[in-house]
């Protein structure tokens, strides 16, 4: 088999030579069984997923679900750093890429922005994968914005619960608060 350039030559340059795919695995796939595993594994899956160089925030790799979900072509994705899409102060972003490369952490929820500039909330369950002797996130992304709504709305109820409780124990202090009741 012919070897790929490394992952960051690879995002430069998404095809390699012999009609392959090139991808930063470290190997031209070529129709072989490896090939199915890794476009099952990576590129037909339907969750979002991201291959991140942790030294650069580049975006080495990236899935059809993951240019679907956040609207760029792969072209343009491969040209991005995680912090360009990770709406976080890039120290945090950094952080949270040295947690996972430590082990310290596997699980994060962040705000993406999307091309059309929405920012949707994002479960990240990131992994280290190792190519040719580098250390790699593998990022499984998930779109949790909708779930978030109901427990924000559940948050304020509970506020504003809390705040008619205070009323209701004190009497005196919310009939003070409304003023004299006119028959």
């Amino acid at each position: 088999m012919t070897q790929t350039p490394s992952p960051e030559q690879s995002a430069s340059t998404p095809t390699g030579e012999g009609g392959g795919s090139a991808r930063p695995w470290g190997r031209q796939y070529d129709g072989g069984s490896g090939d199915e595993r890794y476009r099952q594994m990576f590129e037909r899956n339907r969750a979002v997923k991201l291959l991140i160089d942790p030294e650069t925030g580049r975006v080495l790799d990236a899935n059809s679900a993951a240019c679907d979900f956040y609207g760029y072509s792969r072209e343009e994705l491969l040209s991005l750093r995680i912090t360009d899409i990770n709406m976080l102060p890039p120290d945090e972003v950094v952080e949270a890429m040295g947690s996972t490369v430590r082990g310290d952490k596997a699980h994060f929820e962040f705000p993406h922005r999307l091309k059309s500039g929405e920012i949707r909330t994002v479960e990240v369950h990131p992994s280290t994968i190792e190519i040719e002797g580098k250390t790699y996130l593998y990022s499984i992304v998930h779109d949790i914005t909708e779930r978030k709504k109901p427990e924000a709305a559940l948050r304020k109820l509970g506020r504003a619960s809390y705040r008619i409780e205070g009323y209701l124990t004190k009497p005196h202090d919310a009939i003070a608060r409304l003023g004299p009741i006119d028959d």
